[in-house]
């Protein structure tokens, strides 16, 4: 069975759960549907889908991530964070911030699962 034979196979089936299901205008829909999804889909590499996804690199983004929390570091505290200059545990402050990260991971966890 082609991919176009197989799309059009499912997206009769997904139709028929409709209450105004008609075959015909069924057929006729998916076939637009598969002419339209040849019209616009470009043969891609994996690595040229992400780039057109999010053109940036994950390397780029954690860069610009870092440059807004400086900046919002500055803002709050008039100062920039120095070895030993803050009077701060630093192991105490980077282990609570681990335990909420947890806190955080776990919560999107539960949302996923609970749909």
């Amino acid at each position: 069975m082609s991919s176009k034979e197989e799309f059009i196979e499912r997206y009769m089936a997904y139709s028929e759960l409709e209450e105004d299901y008609d075959e015909e205008l069924a057929r006729k829909d998916a076939e637009d549907e598969w002419a339209w999804i040849e019209r616009t889909t470009e043969v891609l590499t994996i690595e040229q889908a992400l780039e057109k996804q999010n053109p940036k690199s994950i390397q780029d983004q954690v860069i610009e991530d870092l440059e807004s929390r400086k900046q919002i570091g500055l803002e709050n505290y008039g100062t920039l964070l120095y070895a030993k200059a803050h009077g701060k545990d630093m192991d105490q402050e980077a282990y609570e911030e681990a335990l909420d990260l947890a806190i955080y991971l776990k919560c999107k966890i539960v949302e996923k699962q609970n749909g």
